[in-house]
């Protein structure tokens, strides 16, 4: 049975960047981290042990966790109603029946009506607007440039 062994100051530092929906996972070579633990070694004898297998999965985890949030990123942003119409290929009248009907949340900026990504992201999942996926990332990709 392989035994990976880290500084629990180090496994702490990991727990508390989840904690903060920090997204950046490192990954370093096996004779850098051994390196690294010769070091650490040598100041402090603060190590908690855990088994490869556990290790492993809390990484596979750690990875879901990363590519969740990696995915779901943009969700928080704002878009207009003429690019969800340009991007998804959907009428503007579409997206004003969509709001009359509370299907959709959205709000006004001055007379503009702006929708988050994660909200066109639900009402795609829940088929109450169809549109080609590529369409959706192709918003993904380019609203922000397309907003200035």
């Amino acid at each position: 049975m392989e035994v990976i062994t880290i500084e629990s100051k180090a496994y702490s530092n990991i727990i508390k960047r989840l904690d903060a929906k920090n997204n950046e996972i490192a990954t370093i070579e096996s004779k850098a981290y051994s390196d690294v633990l010769k070091r650490l070694e040598a100041y402090s004898n603060n190590f908690i042990t855990i088994e490869s297998r556990a290790y492993n999965e809390i990484m596979k985890q750690l990875s879901r966790i990363s590519k969740y949030m990696l995915e779901h990123e943009a969700d928080e942003d704002w878009v207009d109603d003429k690019i969800v119409s340009d991007y998804l290929k959907i009428s503007v009248r579409t997206l004003q029946r969509l709001r009359t009907s509370n299907s959709i949340n959205y709000t006004f900026v001055g007379r503009k009506p702006m929708y988050k990504i994660g909200e066109i992201r639900r009402l795609l999942s829940q088929n109450i607007i169809r549109c080609n996926p590529q369409n959706f990332q192709d918003l993904l990709n380019n609203y922000e440039k397309d907003a200035k």
